[in-house]
């Protein structure tokens, strides 16, 4: 989950397993830290252009597995309204798609 401002503030258990790193390790934008370096800037920028727009995302990147390799994820988030109408966060979902990936 991310609040707001696009900073992740919940990671459930299989990302932590994933990325093999607690959640004090991964709160705010520390989570960026596993996308991979090329990934990152076009990941951020996906990130903050729904953010701005309240709109739905998915994107694809390459996320560093807890032994070091690199996974493709799908990675998608959705915005969580409060009454008023002002997004409080986003909820989001990563789907490992290496395999698919590279079948093609």
């Amino acid at each position: 989950m991310s609040d707001a401002n696009s900073r992740g503030v919940y990671f459930n258990t299989q990302w932590r397993s994933f990325t093999g790193r607690s959640l004090e390790e991964l709160l705010g934008e520390r989570w960026l830290n596993d996308v991979h370096p090329e990934d990152r800037e076009f990941c951020l920028a996906a990130f903050e252009r729904a953010f701005e727009a309240r709109e739905k995302f998915s994107l694809e990147c390459r996320l560093r597995r807890h032994d070091g390799e690199y996974r493709y994820i799908l990675h998608a988030g959705t915005p969580e309204f409060a009454e008023d109408g002002t997004v409080v966060g986003y909820i989001n979902s990563a789907i490992d798609v290496t395999s698919q990936k590279m079948a093609v």
